[in-house]
């Protein structure tokens, strides 16, 4: 598919991808894809990010620590609930 954009009396036409793997696309004039249509943001976290990733195996006893220190710091505090925001 073909997106025309004019911005500042300047007109041009690119092709409009979306990641094969996300929903990354060219609305972000700067991302780049591999060769199997793959954005770097995807191929970044599979190379340097999911290799060192902490699955959670063998670390439930670590987890356990952050939590209890979790429900200890939040202790008779007036809200008992965590979100996560990105």
């Amino acid at each position: 598919m073909y997106m025309t954009t004019t911005t500042d009396d300047i007109k041009r036409t690119d092709i409009y991808r979306v990641c094969s793997n996300c929903v990354m696309d060219t609305t972000d004039s700067n991302i780049k894809f591999d060769e199997n249509g793959v954005c770097e943001r995807c191929n970044l976290f599979y190379k340097q990010i999911l290799p060192t990733w902490n699955k959670g195996d063998g670390h439930t006893e670590e987890l356990n620590k952050i939590v209890s220190q979790i429900k200890k710091d939040g202790k008779d505090k007036p809200y008992d609930c965590l979100l996560g925001f990105s």
